[in-house]
Parts: structure tokens; C-alpha cells; sequence
């Protein structure tokens, strides 16, 4: 009888045992605080540039300095891309151009942009709204829109790509871009280069150079060559300073006769902060 009550306290003391090792080993549940957070898909950002003049679209719009702030939100929507509203300003610091003094302001633009990459390309599209502000009876420019296109081609060698926009409002006319670029990066350190060239339709040239017709085959040609090297610090995670030096050339003769500057080497500095 005793044998038989001490194999039955030996069993039983066996079972505990076993018991308590599958609780101690048993994995623990994931609690719901330690799993993976989604990053907050809105983004803001601010950026400040300041420049030696204004380029646009190859264009010397202003040959003297100038300071050009802009406000970025972007939301995203993780593989499916990104939506931009942008609102970006000039100031020119002189009154070069006849409607400005020091600190003045003389344009608004308003962007409105769609983001995606797929694979190794990255796709946009977009919507632009020129407007210009005015003192008293003077000026500048008529407001006007454009829609544009983009792509590029991403790779660890060069990244070619192509923009076009075309003005239906006031031009009825198109530019487009097609140029190289390469970035390197060196921990918080980015720097790059940037070569391109600018054609345009003939209305898009008789509009900005003043040409009532060139009388030339066909609607597109040549207009500027351009070449820019930049580099980009970030100080932290949220700030970054920049400098970015340039070249833009008029490729044109008959162009070249509607401008007062028709080559120019132009640079400065950005100052940026994203949320």
C-alpha cells in the first residue's frame, strides 16, 4: 500500500514539474503597444532660398538677387504616392525690373502635385497657378496656369529624365526639359549635378521673347542649356541648409536679340525644415 501511495506522490509531483515548465516557456502574447506604428502621412515643410537671380523655365527673369520662401504639404499615401499643395513666392531685393524695390514681392505660384514611383520610375503631375501681384497701375504679368508631366528614371548610375509643361491660358504654348542627374550621399551630407536642355513651342517663345514667328520647320526647337551643382546638409532629422551654384545659356540666336542677359553664371543658398 505505502509503494502504492508513493508512486501515485511521485506522478503527481512530475505533473507540477511539467506543468510549470510549459508555463514558464510558453512564448508571450504580442502585446498591441509593442507592434510596428505607421508613420503620420502628413508632412509640412518650409524652405527659404536666396539667389543671385531668377531663373524660370531657362528664362533670366531677373539678372539681380533675389529671395524665394515656400510652403509644402504633402500627404502620403504609402505605395499608391503623394499629393502636394505648395505655395511658393519671389521677392526681388532690387528694383531691376521696374516694379519692385528692395524686399518686394511680385509673384505668387500655386502648385497642386500628384507623386508616384513604380519601381525604378517616378511619375507626377500636376497643376500650376501663376499670379502677380501689382502696386498701382503697374503690371508684371497676367496670371495664368499650367499643367505639367514628369518622369524620371531611377538607378545608381545617372537618372535621366523629362518635364513638360503647357500653358492653356495665356501662352497656348509648351516647354519641356530633358537632362541628367547624379546624387551621392555622404552620411548627412548630399551632393549632386545637374545638366538639362530647354525647348519650347512657338507660341510658348512668342509669348516670353516678344517673337511675332520665327518662320522655321517645325513648332519646337532649342532655347537654353542649363547646369547646376548642388549640395545639402541635414543638421538634424527636421533641418538642412543648402548651396546651389549654376549656369543657364540661351541657345537661340534669334532669342538671344529679345534678352539682356543671355548667359549667366548664378548661385546661393537654401535654408529648409520639414514636420
Amino acid at each position: 500500500m505505502r509503494n502504492i501511495i508513493g508512486m501515485f506522490m511521485v506522478m503527481a509531483t512530475a505533473t507540477v514539474v511539467s506543468a510549470a515548465d510549459i508555463l514558464t516557456n510558453a512564448p508571450a502574447a504580442t502585446p498591441e503597444a509593442v507592434k510596428e506604428e505607421k508613420p503620420f502621412p502628413l508632412t509640412f515643410g518650409a524652405t527659404l532660398d536666396v539667389y543671385s537671380a531668377y531663373i524660370w523655365h531657362g528664362v533670366i527673369l531677373n539678372d539681380e538677387p533675389v529671395w524665394q520662401p515656400d510652403l509644402a504639404l504633402t500627404y502620403s499615401f504609402g505605395d499608391y504616392g503623394s499629393v502636394t499643395a505648395d505655395a511658393w513666392m519671389n521677392f526681388d531685393t532690387t528694383g531691376n525690373n521696374g516694379q519692385r524695390s528692395f524686399g518686394g514681392i511680385n509673384e505668387i505660384d500655386y502648385t497642386l502635385q500628384y507623386a508616384v514611383t513604380l519601381s525604378d520610375l517616378s511619375l507626377g503631375i500636376g497643376h500650376i497657378w501663376y499670379t502677380f501681384p501689382a502696386i498701382g497701375d503697374d503690371k508684371y504679368y497676367d496670371a495664368t496656369s499650367e499643367i505639367f508631366v514628369s518622369a524620371a528614371y531611377n538607378n545608381d548610375i545617372v537618372v535621366p529624365f523629362i518635364k513638360a509643361y503647357y500653358d492653356y491660358e495665356q501662352v497656348n504654348g509648351a516647354y519641356m526639359t530633358v537632362g541628367l542627374r547624379k546624387e551621392m550621399t555622404f552620411d548627412k551630407l548630399t551632393a549632386g549635378a545637374e545638366v538639362s536642355l530647354g525647348g519650347a513651342s512657338q507660341g510658348y517663345t512668342s509669348y516670353y521673347y516678344d517673337l511675332d514667328g520665327t518662320g522655321r520647320q517645325g513648332n519646337y526647337f532649342f532655347t537654353d542649356a542649363q547646369a547646376v551643382i548642388y549640395a545639402k546638409y541635414t543638421i538634424t532629422d527636421n533641418i538642412f541648409v543648402g548651396a546651389r551654384l549654376g549656369w543657364v545659356s540661351t541657345l537661340d540666336n534669334e532669342l538671344k536679340g529679345q534678352l539682356h542677359e543671355e548667359n549667366l553664371l548664378w548661385g546661393g543658398i537654401n535654408l529648409g525644415i520639414t514636420l
